[in-house]
């Protein structure tokens, strides 16, 4: 027989557990969610890359317009990212402008080709024109295995993508 007080306790259930993996800006996963797919990871072995994702223009969107609009830019980045993801992927914030994508595959073809899409589809942002094209900087590296090594591969990434940034 069906009860208000049951209902409302699993709806309330849901949004705790949706809170609890979920960045509340971008609704995109949050770092602990993350953190905890890095450790599933680490235990299996499977062919993985991650990709790193980090925003070029925040500071200066921030001190030049106010950090409403630069949590804009944050959510249309956070847009472009998800837009382009199928569901086997892990698309989360990690970071004030630092996104992350989890890709459990050994296709590197469709690893360059989510970055290819992302970055298209990042060009053509025209909701604002204050940030379009939406200017981000990206690395990404891949293992054959991602048995014990997930810290190394986020690493390797993220130095990859400080590589692209200087560039």
């Amino acid at each position: 027989h069906f009860s208000v007080a049951k209902y409302n306790k699993v709806v309330l259930q849901q949004k705790l557990e949706y809170n609890a993996t979920h960045d509340s800006l971008t609704e995109l996963y949050n770092r602990a969610f993350f953190q905890s797919k890095m450790d599933e990871l680490n235990e299996l072995d499977v062919p993985v890359a991650v990709i790193i994702a980090d925003l070029d223009d925040l500071k200066r969107v921030n001190d030049q317009y106010g950090h409403h609009m630069g949590d804009q830019l944050i959510c249309e980045a956070a847009n472009c990212l998800k837009a382009v993801a199928d569901d086997t992927m892990t698309v989360a914030r990690i970071g004030g402008d630092e996104f992350a994508v989890i890709i459990v595959t050994e296709d590197l073809l469709q690893v360059e080709q989510y970055i290819k899409m992302a970055q298209e589809k990042m060009q053509e942002n025209v909701r604002n024109p204050l940030f379009s094209p939406i200017q981000v900087s990206i690395g990404y590296k891949h293992s054959n295995s991602s048995y014990g090594v997930m810290e190394r591969v986020l690493n390797e990434a993220d130095d990859n993508m400080y590589q692209n940034k200087k560039k």
